[in-house]
């Protein structure tokens, strides 16, 4: 696993690895980003792969308070979900495959990804965004390109959140936070937390 919590910025580089097995960075006895966990840190990552990654919170990675960049990067077998915003993270994807994982992507409690060249293969649900927590507000999605196979669910977006795939806003519903953690889509917290 590899951490970024220590306010590194964009010189901090992390290009031509592969991360496997891993089970995240323990936090208060909770695991984060079983391949990546990005806390309060602005890193660029690049030509990565990262493979049978898990963590209680955001499988592959797992973004808090950061501003990382993420270019050819694929992400094979992330458990819950293979990449996660979280509050007031701004994320950007450039080239990132995710593979074999319950969701996709996932921004949450005012967090923004912009994405381009984005695929998704065999995924349960392929982006969501919504707000989790009360103290933070609704997440922000806007991707350029992208190429979904065997997604169950393509999008799953919160009325007060927004989604723009090439140019157009994608439907929203209520009540998605209700709808996640092992409900209906991703694992729940006692599921994430045992393995």
């Amino acid at each position: 696993v590899v951490t970024f919590e220590s306010g590194e910025d964009s010189t901090a580089v992390l290009s031509g690895f592969k991360l496997q097995n891993g089970n995240g960075t323990l936090v208060e006895d909770l695991s984060y980003g079983g391949g990546i966990f990005c806390n309060n840190s602005y890193p660029n990552l690049s030509n990565l792969i990262a493979t049978g990654i898990s963590a209680w919170a955001g499988g592959g990675v797992y973004c808090l308070s950061s501003s990382p960049s993420f270019k050819n990067v694929i992400i094979i077998n992330a458990g819950d979900k293979g990449i996660s915003a979280g509050e007031n993270s701004t994320v950007i994807l450039d080239k990132v495959k995710i593979l074999d994982s319950e969701i996709a992507i996932a921004g949450k409690d005012l967090s923004t990804i912009k994405a381009t060249n984005i695929t998704i293969i065999n995924t349960k649900l392929g982006i969501t965004a919504f707000q989790k927590k009360p103290e933070f507000g609704p997440s922000n999605i806007k991707i350029n390109g992208i190429k979904l196979k065997d997604v169950e669910t393509d999008y799953l977006i919160e009325q007060s959140s927004s989604l723009i795939v090439d140019g157009k806003t994608i439907e929203t519903t209520k009540q998605v936070k209700e709808r996640m953690y092992g409900i209906e889509f991703g694992r729940s917290s006692t599921e994430t937390k045992e393995n």
